[in-house]
């Protein structure tokens, strides 16, 4: 079982970051900075737990992209 979380834009051009364990989305002012403090809570996530932890990004039409993983068989495949 992986946990997850995920990033979205919003209209106003800032990304919003959730994950199952808060209950209000935390918001950055880009892509990059939203990206960098996804990794970093991904990462302290998998230390705390030991449970392998993913970033997905909201891409096109709603569709859902892995971009980040810590943890588990998928890190020794060599993905983002």
């Amino acid at each position: 079982m992986r946990f997850y979380y995920y990033l979205t834009p919003l209209p106003d051009g800032r990304w919003a970051l959730f994950s199952s364990l808060e209950a209000k989305p935390m918001l950055y002012p880009d892509k990059l900075t939203a990206m960098l403090e996804a990794k970093m809570h991904c990462l302290r996530h998998w230390e705390k737990t030991g449970t392998p932890c993913g970033v997905r990004v909201q891409a096109r039409y709603g569709k859902w992209e892995d971009h980040h993983l810590v943890g588990g068989v998928s890190e020794e495949a060599g993905l983002p």
